[in-house]
């Protein structure tokens, strides 16, 4: 019988079906066993939905309710899948990360059983079931089977499977060797490869702590396997590293969505020394002075040569201790402010340095404090010069580490403060020896300006520069620099044929050792002629000089001026003149005479006769003042010859005073008679410039 609401319906006594049912059941049911035995099985074919309900076989004859069972009809599921199946089949992960693969049967009733079989391994559930892992690449193409069923009934209608199809990541090939020995001044290749990979990998090169991506300096090629749809790639790198990257690691890796795996080797970079010298500052009594040098090189090396030079680039001295550690060698202490400069030390380890050069130098600035220092390039400034009238500066060069305290200037023990004196100072680049090397430093230059000079002006100068409670000095000369003054009273005293003689009066020498210079030429020409004046003896108040070698009866325009080392003084006035004639042979052509005679003409008569004739030439004696003489001879015929007019000159006594003198005495023997004649001169002028 069959549960009905709250009543049972009876389906079969014994063996017979109950004919109250619809025909439609009672052809589905069957009632069999071994009813000997008391089996009596009701048998359902065809079973419907219909037929689900609670059964009860009741005995006859006997008490209670009897057995009841429940049929259960089920309806099995109309389609089972594994989510994320691609087309071809295959369930997609990536090696490394969590995977979930899911079955799920659509249909059932009740919920069917799901059996999902992963890498032997059997998961269960009902309607669907996953199961999450994480894959690797041994998993790569195992089948995943999932059916789905009644386990009770043992009853399975529906199945699928799949294959696991990963991502993989790369499988890294080791570097080797480990080390890679390099120079930082060139590049080096190094090779990485990867197999396995899908998708293919993408290779990177890593370089140092900071992880620095130097990709771009490599190439790459992929080759596909297409039966196992895996890649090897293949990497190239050139690149260039410096010392800052010796013992740090280059990496290479290779990466996809799977993952990345890498592998490094060490870099031994060679490089040429660094070298660092340390500054120092030496007092003048410190006696034992050493200079540090420290080299950073691969491979190492500890020894480096030496050499100091100026602020300025000058050669010093090299030395002979190669020891990183310099001690400089024991020298006088007035002179220990020698040792101030630039310490080069230069080193090599055979490696070419970044700058091309195998030898690699650095330096330090060493300064040795001392008094102040009168420096060697005073040696030609001991004498300066200056203009009478004028201002000028007397000066002197300095050296002094550290700077002296004050300066005062001297003239004996005197100290110059009147407002006649300025006292100035300003930088310099000066000159000294520094162990017998001539260089440039820095230093002063100390200035004493002295204004209007005059002659007391011209003396010693000594400069004190004042230090620590003491002192050091220098004295220097001052000297006139000024032109001579143009010579005084320049004055033709006489003419011979070819010859003239003037005379002069030296001018102030300008402070300097003077001479003298001569011009001439023939009046209407424009080329002068010079001739130094040669002097043999000490040039005196008034100094006579003939000029020679000239044309007779000619006319000449004649000037001087005085020159020093320093300049040369203005002419004189031109002075003009014209030479005897040859013709002339009694006349006494010479004069020598004091004073000008003006717009007058004399007339003396001697009876004395004239034996001899005075001509001046070279230097003569002046005749005693305030005499002059005209002379025009006569024969012993008494036959008048022509006059000759002559100029009056100077008086060797008064500059520029010219008298006016009646008479004249005619230098002449006793047994001599002629007659003297002075008249106004027709052939000697005077011209200004």
């Amino acid at each position: 019988m069959k549960r009905y609401d709250n009543s049972f319906k009876t389906y079969a006594s014994a063996t017979m079906i109950d004919q109250g049912l619809d025909a439609d059941l009672r052809s589905r049911l069957q009632v069999t066993g071994d009813q000997a035995a008391g089996e009596y099985h009701l048998n359902i074919s065809n079973v419907r939905q219909s037929d689900e309900g609670t059964y009860r076989c009741l005995l006859s004859g006997t008490a209670g309710e009897g057995s009841t069972q429940q049929l259960t009809v089920i309806i099995g599921p109309t389609t089972v899948s594994l989510d994320n199946l691609t087309p071809d089949n295959r369930i997609p992960g990536i090696e490394g990360q969590y995977m979930t693969i899911t079955c799920t049967a659509v249909g059932g009733n009740p919920a069917p059983d799901i059996k999902l079989v992963i890498l032997g391994s059997t998961y269960t559930g009902k309607q669907s079931t996953q199961y999450t892992f994480l894959p690797n690449s041994s998993m790569e193409g195992s089948t995943v089977t999932c059916q789905t069923g009644y386990t009770d009934i043992n009853y399975y209608p529906l199945n699928v499977s799949a294959h696991i199809h990963l991502k993989l990541k790369a499988v890294i090939i080791p570097l080797s060797p480990d080390i890679l020995n390099t120079e930082e001044t060139r590049s080096f290749d190094v090779s990485c490869q990867s197999t396995g990979s899908r998708p293919a990998a993408t290779m990177y090169w890593l370089l140092g702590q900071q992880t620095t991506n130097i990709t771009s300096n490599s190439s790459t090629q992929s080759i596909h396997n297409s039966s196992a749809d895996v890649y090897a790639v293949t990497s190239n790198l050139k690149y260039r590293v410096d010392k800052r990257y010796n013992g740090q690691k280059l990496i290479c890796r290779a990466s996809n969505v799977a993952g990345y795996m890498e592998t490094s080797l060490t870099l031994n970079v060679k490089y040429a020394p660094g070298v660092t010298v340390e500054n120092k500052t030496f007092s003048q009594t410190q006696t034992t002075r050493q200079i540090q040098c420290t080299l950073n090189s691969n491979p190492p090396v500890n020894t480096c040569k030496w050499h100091q030079q100026s602020k300025y680039g000058e050669h010093i001295r090299y030395f002979s201790d190669n020891n990183l550690t310099l001690t400089l060698p024991t020298v006088p202490e007035y002179v220990r402010y020698q040792d101030t400069g630039e310490y080069i030390c230069t080193a090599e380890n055979s490696i070419i340095g970044m700058n091309g050069q195998l030898k690699q130098t650095g330096s330090g600035y060493v300064i040795s404090n001392a008094p102040p220092v009168i420096t060697a390039d005073n040696k030609d400034n001991s004498t300066q010069y200056g203009k009478f009238g004028k201002s000028t500066k007397v000066y002197v060069n300095v050296y002094s580490i550290p700077k002296y305290g004050s300066i005062s200037w001297y003239i004996g023990n005197i100290q110059l403060v009147s407002n006649k004196y300025v006292i100035k100072e300003e930088p310099v680049i000066v000159k000294d020896m520094f162990h017998g090397v001539e260089v440039q430093l820095d230093g002063y230059r100390v200035k004493l300006t002295i204004g209007d000079l005059q002659e007391a002006d011209f003396t010693n100068y000594t400069l004190r520069l004042n230090y620590s409670s003491q002192y050091v000095q220098h004295e220097v000369t001052l000297e006139s620099a000024s032109a001579p003054q143009t010579p005084l009273n320049f004055t033709i005293t006489s003419s011979g044929e070819t010859s003239i003689t003037f005379q002069w009066i030296p001018g102030y020498d300008g402070g300097q050792t003077q001479t003298f210079n001569i011009e001439y030429h023939i009046s209407g020409t424009d080329t002068w002629m010079s001739q130094e004046i040669e002097i043999r003896r000490k040039i005196d108040l008034h100094n006579i000089y003939t000029l020679s070698g000239l044309r007779d009866k000619t006319t000449y325009e004649l000037r001087m001026y005085a020159k020093n080392k320093f300049n040369q003084s203005h002419h004189t006035d031109i002075e003009t003149i014209t030479t005897v004639s040859k013709e002339s042979d009694r006349i006494v052509h010479t004069l020598s005479v004091y004073g000008y005679l003006k717009e007058k003409n004399v007339n003396i008569e001697s009876k004395q006769r004239n034996t001899g004739f005075y001509e001046n030439s070279g230097f003569q004696n002046v005749q005693t003042g305030d005499e002059y003489e005209e002379v025009v001879s006569k024969s012993d015929t008494q036959e008048k010859q022509t006059s000759k007019t002559y100029e009056a000159l100077r008086t060797k006594e008064t500059v520029d005073v010219y008298d006016d003198l009646e008479n004249s005495k005619g230098l002449c023997n006793t047994t001599s008679s002629f007659k003297i004649t002075c008249i106004k001169s027709a052939n000697h002028s005077r011209n200004k410039m």
